[in-house]
């Protein structure tokens, strides 16, 4: 999967830039996000076809029934706050997605949680998901960062 770690404490965001499917890795330079048509930036987890459904639902399509899960982040395009988001299935079997202010640091994807545990213990947001990197397969350890405050790359 992926590893994606908001630290808010910095306003960075920092994730890996590996993809893989059933153990193989498929690009180990890729972007884990996108622009939206509002300006937002999307970072999500999930297959890649999925994050795709998700980018054209937020751009004001209808949300496909058979969409997979994804997890992710939002910078609002004015970078004034950052949202943390999911498909949601509900008991009918429909779907929505569940959007809310993400007010502390967070990790999504198969090494989030190792990342943001790094983070805790007071490494960089990068060192972070690098160290995740280490202990999960599904990430790597060409971490990209980016800098909500100033919405730009470091």
């Amino acid at each position: 999967m992926t590893s994606i770690l908001y630290d808010h404490e910095n306003a960075l965001i920092a994730c890996d830039s590996q993809t893989s499917e059933n153990g193989v890795v498929i690009n180990s330079n890729a972007d884990k996000w996108r622009r939206l048509d509002d300006g937002s930036l999307l970072f999500a987890t999930g297959e890649t076809v999925d994050i795709y459904e998700l980018a054209q639902h937020l751009n004001g399509d209808l949300l496909p029934l058979h969409i997979g899960n994804v997890k992710y982040f939002r910078v609002s395009e004015s970078c004034e706050h950052v949202v943390y988001g999911y498909i949601h299935k509900k008991e009918d079997g429909s779907k929505v997605v569940r959007e809310e202010p993400l007010l502390h640091s967070y990790g999504i994807g198969s090494g989030g949680n190792l990342a943001l545990v790094a983070l805790d213990c007071d490494l960089s947001a990068y060192d972070a998901v690098i160290k995740a990197a280490k202990f999960d397969s599904a990430s790597n350890s060409n971490v990209k960062v980016y800098n909500v405050i100033e919405n730009d790359w470091e």
